[in-house]
Formats: C-alpha cells, sequence, structure tokens
C-alpha cells in the first residue's frame, strides 16, 4: 500500500481511513481490492435487504397490535418544505 501525504489539514484522519478500509478489503478478498469491493458492497445489499425485511415486518405487526388503525387519510395543515430541513453533520445529542 502506498501513501502520499499532502499538506492539508486533515492528514491523519485521511490516513487511519484508508489504513481501516484497506485492513477490511484485505479480510475479504485479500490482494484484489476491485473484487473485494464487490464482495463485500454485495454482502452489504443482501443483509440490507434482509433487515429491511425484518423491521418492515415488525412494524406492521406492531401497527395492527398497538395502533390498531384504519386507512384513514389527513391532511397535515402546514407541512415543512424538504429544503428546509437539516440534520448538521456533528451535531450533540444531550441524553
Amino acid at each position: 500500500m502506498k501513501i502520499y501525504v499532502a499538506e492539508t489539514e486533515d492528514v491523519f484522519f485521511q490516513l487511519s481511513d484508508v489504513i481501516v478500509q484497506s485492513a477490511m478489503l484485505a479480510a475479504v478478498q485479500a490482494g484484489d481490492y476491485v473484487a473485494a469491493t464487490e464482495k463485500f458492497f454485495k454482502e452489504i445489499m443482501v443483509m440490507s435487504s434482509q433487515l429491511v425485511d425484518f423491521c418492515d415486518g415488525c412494524l406492521h405487526y406492531m401497527i395492527e397490535q398497538y395502533i390498531k388503525y384504519g386507512s384513514e387519510e389527513f391532511e397535515v395543515p402546514e407541512p415543512p418544505n424538504c429544503d428546509d430541513l437539516r440534520l448538521s453533520f456533528f451535531c450533540r445529542m444531550n441524553c
């Protein structure tokens, strides 16, 4: 692995990111980053699909079990504009 360092503010953040990603790909399939990336994302997509199906089933069950609402339509009087909704990348949560 070759690493080129430039004069930027986040050199160490980028370096750690490259090291972690390289180690992950080497663990998936050593020596071939392209094949490892394809295999890695294929597995992620399969697991993501299964998680979405599971969560969807849980949500349907909870709605039927606890909320028991019919198919009613309702209007939100003044919905916010989607362009106005922003969540800062770094946000502080008080738990």
